[in-house]
C-alpha cells in the first residue's frame, strides 16, 4: 500500500513539476514576443518619424529653390510712336544691381546722350570730337548738321543743360532708352523740356591714335540715334 502511494505521489510531483516547467517556458515565450513587439513597434516609430523628417526637410528645401521662380518680375515695355510696335526692355531690379558690362555701357550711353544734347560754346570742340569718335558715319554727318543750325539759333550766350533721369536697355543688348530733360538758358530765362533718345550702338575694334583711344577705349559706336518728345 506504501509502494503504491509513494508512486502516486511520485508521479503527481512529476506532472506538477512538468506543469510548472511548462508554465514558465510559456511566460518566457510570452515575455520574449511581447519584448520583440515592443522592440519592432519602437524600430518602425523611429522609422517613420525619421521619414517624416525628411520628407519635410524635403519640402522646406523645395518651397526655398521654387519661391523665387514664383515671384512676379516687373517689366518695361516701351511703345514706338511711329508705328505703335510693343518694345520689350531689360527686366527692372529692386536691386538695381548693375553688371561691369552693365555699369560700362550705361556710363557710354549716358556720356554721349549729354555730349551730344548739351550746347555751350565754351567747349563746343571738345564734345565735338567725342561724338566723333563714338559715332558711325551717317550718325556723325547728321549731328553736324545739327550742330550747325544750332550755333545760328542760339547766341553766344545760349546754354543748354542736360538731365539724365533713367537708362532702360533692350532685351536684345544692342539699344537702350534714355529719359532726360533739358534746360535751355536764354537772356535769363530757362525753358525745361523732357525727352526719350533711342540709341543703337556697338562695340567696335578702332584703329586710331592713341591719343584718341583714351577718347574711346573700348570702341563704342552709336550706329542709329533719335529724340522723342515725352510727355509729361
Amino acid at each position: 500500500m506504501d509502494i503504491t502511494n509513494n508512486k502516486v505521489n511520485e508521479m503527481e510531483q512529476q506532472t506538477q513539476n512538468q506543469a510548472e516547467a511548462d508554465y514558465f517556458n510559456m511566460s518566457k515565450a510570452w515575455d520574449e514576443e511581447l519584448y520583440g513587439s515592443m522592440q519592432r513597434s519602437r524600430l518602425l516609430a523611429w522609422v517613420m518619424a525619421g521619414g517624416s523628417l525628411v520628407v519635410a526637410l524635403i519640402a522646406v528645401i523645395a518651397v526655398v529653390v521654387l519661391t523665387p521662380l514664383k515671384q512676379t518680375q516687373p517689366y518695361v515695355i516701351m511703345v514706338d510712336k511711329t508705328n505703335g510696335f510693343l518694345q520689350e526692355i531689360q527686366k527692372l531690379d529692386r536691386e538695381a544691381v548693375l553688371s561691369e558690362n552693365e555699369a560700362i555701357i550705361q556710363a557710354e550711353l549716358v556720356r554721349y546722350v549729354v555730349a551730344r544734347e548739351t550746347f555751350d560754346s565754351t567747349d563746343m570742340r571738345k564734345r565735338l570730337n567725342k561724338i566723333r569718335l563714338t559715332s558711325d558715319a551717317p550718325i556723325y554727318r547728321r549731328y553736324n548738321v545739327r550742330l550747325a543750325e544750332q550755333v545760328k539759333q542760339f547766341n553766344t550766350q545760349s546754354k543748354r543743360k542736360v538731365n539724365i533721369k533713367s537708362v532702360s536697355m533692350d532685351a536684345a543688348g544692342d539699344a537702350a532708352f534714355i529719359r532726360f530733360s533739358t534746360d535751355q538758358l536764354d537772356d535769363n530765362q530757362v525753358q525745361t523740356d523732357h525727352w526719350i533718345a533711342t540709341i543703337g550702338y556697338k562695340f567696335v575694334d578702332l584703329k586710331i591714335p592713341a591719343a584718341e583711344r583714351f577718347i574711346n577705349p573700348l570702341g563704342f559706336i552709336v550706329v542709329s540715334y533719335r529724340v522723342d518728345p515725352e510727355n509729361i
